[in-house]
C-alpha cells in the first residue's frame, strides 16, 4: 500500500474519499496512529455506484491543501463522460499540485496485436473491442498529460505494486 510507503519514506500523507461527494477526509500527516486512522477508512468505505463529482473533490483539495503536494487519483476513467470530468477537474489541480491518476486495466484492454493468436472467430471481435477501448484510454492519457497530469493503466494483480512504483519513481525524480 502506498500510504505504508510514504510512512517509510518519512513522508506526511493523506487520505480523501469521495463519490458524488466528499465522504472522509483525514489531513496529511505521519506516524502509526494516522496510519492506522487511514486504514480504518479504507476498511469501512462502502463502494456507491454513482458519477463521482470531480469538481467538487478539486474545490475541496484546492481550500484545503496550501502546499504543493502529490494527489495520486486511484479512479476508473474508462466512461467517457467521467474521463472529461476528470481531465477538466484535474487541469485545474496541476497548477498547484502533482497529480497521479492510476487506473485498473479493464479485461481485455489492450493492443491489438498483443496476445499470441485467436482459437475463435469471436475473439477477434473482443481484441478488436479491447483494442478500441485500448486506444480510447490512449487518447485520454495523452490529453492529462497535455493538462500535467500523469495517467497509468495497471492491472489488476499489480495495481498496489503499481501505485508504489510511481510514488517512488515521483520520489526519485524530485517532482515535488
Amino acid at each position: 500500500m502506498a500510504s505504508a510507503t510514504a510512512e517509510r519514506q518519512g513522508d506526511l500523507f493523506g487520505l480523501i474519499t469521495f463519490s458524488d461527494k466528499v465522504n472522509q477526509l483525514a489531513r496529511a500527516r505521519s506516524g502509526p496512529l494516522h496510519f492506522n486512522h487511514c486504514r480504518d477508512l479504507l476498511v469501512n468505505l462502502q463502494p456507491k455506484l454513482v458519477a463521482p463529482d470531480f469538481e467538487d473533490i478539486a474545490a475541496t483539495l484546492l481550500n484545503r491543501l496550501t502546499r504543493r503536494s502529490l494527489l495520486i487519483f486511484l479512479t476508473s476513467l474508462d466512461d467517457s463522460v467521467t474521463g472529461e470530468n476528470f481531465l477538466s477537474a484535474a487541469r485545474f489541480l496541476a497548477r498547484r499540485h502533482l497529480v497521479m491518476a492510476i487506473m485498473p486495466s479493464p479485461p481485455g484492454t489492450q493492443p491489438l496485436f498483443s496476445t499470441p493468436g485467436v482459437e475463435h472467430s469471436d475473439q477477434i471481435y473482443e481484441n478488436i473491442a479491447g483494442h478500441l477501448h485500448w486506444a480510447k484510454l490512449q487518447e485520454l492519457r495523452k490529453q492529462l498529460l497535455q493538462a500535467g497530469v500523469l495517467f497509468h493503466l495497471a492491472s489488476g494483480e499489480n495495481f498496489t505494486v503499481t501505485v508504489v512504483s510511481e510514488y517512488l519513481a515521483t520520489k526519485r525524480r524530485q517532482l515535488l
